[in-house]
């Protein structure tokens, strides 16, 4: 594969990043759809097997009327579907919401490199399709290396950027885990944060500055404010003065939220296949290590065949 000249494309200034593509990003679209820590657990059961009700209800103790607004949206939005076998109704997963396992088993590993409790996968993790239940990982299709989101450059590749698509309003929401500052917070709590996730997502096109994170997410300052002293609190962002008179602040990615890159990698490639964007979003990304234009494979960490 040749090498890509990238002279002619416009960097994005970590300094000043551009709003449209953080609200165009696709990631925003899977976290509006999925970003419910309920709706993980709802997954975690049924990719196993199908389930009925009440063997959902006593798997996960969710609430039966939290649990019906949760299957109602998965099944609008054709991950989960009635599976009726004589006067018994079950759920099961769609090929659309299978393919989410890849985002569940690196949620799953997150949670345990950084010892969280969870609940989701929280029994046998699926087995990738060589028969290995090993570990997966996010790395770059042309060089194989690991995807980390600091070997990443965001590019401009459209003198006229697309219109930033409108959110679909939300529905169910459970953030109360996020609620609990106090104690660590498994990776669905983040990202089933609706503002929590997008703040995260964000960070990850450079946007650390409050007015920048503000201003791309449309987010009201109160809640900003909460989130972020919530994230900082966590140990997923950094807090820095950057200007004294009047003071201000940036927020950057730690290590433990850098780590979060291979989950937002597998939600990105869900949603190019799932939700077939048809225009062009306006911006690539360079794997700097190989200067290609990056391109994810989820494999299996042991004997690197592709995972799913």
């Amino acid at each position: 594969m040749s090498k890509r000249t990238v002279s002619d494309r416009t960097p994005v200034d970590d300094e000043t990043p551009a709003h449209w593509m953080i609200r165009s990003n696709l990631v925003n679209q899977v976290i509006d759809m999925i970003g419910d820590a309920w709706i993980m657990q709802v997954l975690s059961v049924l990719v196993s097997a199908p389930h009925r009700f009440d063997q959902i209800v006593a798997l996960i103790n969710v609430p039966r009327s939290t649990l019906a607004a949760r299957l109602r949206q998965l099944m609008e939005s054709g991950c989960v579907a009635k599976q009726e076998a004589g006067a018994r109704v079950g759920y099961r997963l769609t090929a659309k919401g299978s393919e989410l396992g890849p985002t569940l088993k690196l949620i799953r590993q997150w949670n345990d490199h950084w010892r969280v409790s969870s609940a989701v996968l929280s029994g046998v993790a699926p087995a990738n399709l060589c028969g290995h239940s090993a570990n997966i990982e996010v790395v770059c299709a042309c060089c194989g290396r690991q995807a980390d989101a600091r070997d990443m450059k965001v590019f401009q590749t459209s003198p006229h950027p697309i219109e930033p698509r409108s959110r679909p309003n939300k529905r169910v929401r459970n953030s109360d885990v996020f609620t609990d500052a106090d104690n660590a917070i498994p990776a669905e709590g983040v990202l089933g944060d609706r503002w929590a996730g997008l703040i995260v997502a964000a960070a990850f096109f450079g946007a650390t500055k409050y007015s920048d994170i503000e201003a791309a997410l449309g987010i009201a300052p109160n809640i900003l404010a909460t989130r972020l002293e919530r994230l900082t609190k966590q140990g997923l962002l950094s807090r820095t003065l950057y200007q004294s008179s009047p003071p201000r602040h940036a927020y950057h990615l730690t290590e433990k939220g850098l780590s979060l890159y291979p989950i937002i990698v597998a939600m990105d490639a869900w949603a190019r296949k799932w939700l077939k964007p048809r225009e062009d979003l306006g911006w690539r990304i360079l794997h700097k290590p190989c200067l290609e234009w990056f391109s994810p494979r989820i494999q299996c960490a042991r004997c690197k065949v592709e995972a799913f």
